[in-house]
């Protein structure tokens, strides 16, 4: 009894730990809880179970750093980009909510998630990693599976009771929703895609990676019966650079510029042949929905016809089901990006007029909504710069922006490394981090999520840099030849 106890204890202990299991839950409670009484509960669980946990893991962070004694350079970018987050806004606004959480939010991420999985030591990561990839596989499949099921019977459960908002299930007949705009739907079904095929790589036996690649396989329909263009496009970029990755880092006759010309035109094959297929998908699915709701409207006609008139059932009966026009598939978009660009003016305006806040920021959610004016937004859009960089200047300045963007480039050598890994190598495992993280960073060209603190893609994107960080870093294969060349 004592030791199955233990056991459990040891179990607990290793899962509440797990920064990988962190960001799974915080991916599906934030993510996911969207609908009916879950969204009721969701913010009482962000903030009361969620973000104290958060801390916790960054407290252990903290201990285990105090034993190694080592001094990491993108432990040390992260630690002076929180000061910057900290102390100057503290000094300008106090102890304000919005401060608190930001302050809270980032701690958690930069240092629950990402250094606690930069700096584990190799069986740690291993075993945390596999168990994180098949929590998000479990949660996935049931998240994708209720979408697709939504998307085959055309239907939308739990609509807002005004016709206000999204569902869950099929908007409109034409995007594939979550009980959030179908933006929000596509990045979380992005972020599920890779996480599970990086499980599905890193699998052993068939069935292993099987349960994993299903589910990663559901997630990527999602994202593209979303109509989703951010998530549709991150996606396939994410995809194409992951076939640049696994060609180039194969030992091909001819040398480095044969291999990594052969790995582009992967990546190129790969990038159209997605594209084409995923807009066949879309307008099947358009007219599959089509279908379903002529039908429906038949079926109710003929309802309505029985009980007012029971003697022209007949006639009712015999009226050909007459289809619906499909649904127009959104494309590839418009130059002002759904009155994006126009936001982006705003906020240029208002840097050119006090540039002393394009330095060092207005405060995290102290912009106006004055940069909503004259913008297609400016009456029902949020108060936000729909791009993630902007957005991350424009609360905490140039200079948390310069320190951003110095933590990243910490980066970019171990992200290399594991995306050009040799084939078979415990590097090669995280191949799809790397997918991850490009996609993200496109992502936040067009939506603020990947860079504001504790949220699904955000939390995902920093999980992917930690991975990226300790295989790229310290792994004790042998990398291929070039790799130092393309570093």
């Amino acid at each position: 009894m004592s030791r199955g106890i233990v056991r459990a204890r040891a179990a607990l202990f290793d899962a509440l730990s797990n920064p990988g299991v962190f960001a799974a839950a915080v991916f599906a409670v934030s993510g996911m809880f969207m609908m009916g009484e879950l969204g009721a509960w969701r913010g009482f669980i962000e903030v009361n179970v969620l973000l104290p946990w958060g801390l916790a893991l960054a407290l252990l962070r903290l201990a285990r750093a105090r034993e190694s004694g080592a001094l990491r350079a993108d432990a040390c970018a992260l630690f002076v980009l929180l000061a910057w987050l900290f102390a100057p806004f503290a000094i300008r606004f106090g102890a304000t909510d919005a401060n608190l959480n930001c302050w809270a939010n980032h701690t958690a991420v930069f240092f629950g998630v990402y250094a606690l999985t930069a700096e584990a030591d190799a069986a740690r990561f291993d075993r945390e990693l596999r168990a994180a990839a098949a929590a998000f596989a479990a949660i996935c499949a049931v998240y994708a599976g209720a979408l697709l099921y939504c998307a085959a019977t055309a239907q939308e459960f739990m609509a807002p009771p005004d016709g206000n908002g999204f569902g869950f299930g099929v908007y409109q007949q034409a995007q594939l929703c979550a009980s959030q705009h179908y933006n929000g739907t596509g990045m979380v079904a992005l972020c599920g895609t890779l996480l599970c095929l990086c499980g599905a790589v890193r699998a052993k036996g068939r069935a292993s990676r099987a349960l994993h690649a299903v589910p990663a396989l559901m997630m990527a329909l999602v994202v593209v019966l979303t109509q989703s263009r951010t998530a549709r496009y991150s996606l396939l970029a994410g995809l194409a650079v992951g076939a640049y990755g696994w060609v180039a880092a194969r030992p091909l006759r001819g040398g480095r510029i044969v291999r990594h010309a052969a790995g582009a035109l992967a990546g190129a094959i790969v990038l159209a042949g997605s594209y084409v297929a995923a807009a066949g998908i879309t307008d099947a699915a358009l007219a599959h929905y089509a279908r379903v709701g002529a039908g429906r409207s038949i079926v109710l006609a003929t309802a309505v016809a029985q009980e007012e008139t029971p003697a022209q059932e007949t006639t009712a009966q015999e009226t050909p089901a007459q289809e619906e026009t499909p649904a127009q598939a959104r494309g590839a978009g418009e130059g002002t990006f759904t009155g994006r660009t126009a936001v982006w003016r705003n906020i240029f305006a208002m840097w050119r007029e006090n540039p002393k806040y394009f330095l060092i920021g207005n405060g995290s959610g102290r912009t106006g909504r004055d940069i909503l004016i004259g913008t297609p937004l400016e009456h029902g859009g949020a108060n936000m710069a729909h791009n993630a960089y902007i957005q991350f200047t424009m609360d905490y300045g140039l200079i948390g922006f310069v320190l951003l963007a110095a933590f990243l480039l910490t980066l970019l050598r171990p992200a290399l490394r594991v995306l050009l890994s040799a084939p078979g190598t415990a590097a090669a495992g995280c191949r799809p981090m790397a997918m991850l993280a490009v996609a993200c960073l496109l992502t936040a060209m067009m939506e603020n999520e990947p860079l504001n603190a504790m949220r699904p893609c955000n939390v995902v994107f920093f999980f992917a840099l930690g991975c990226l960080a300790h295989a790229g870093g310290r792994t004790p294969e042998r990398l291929v030849t070039d790799a130092q060349d393309v570093v």
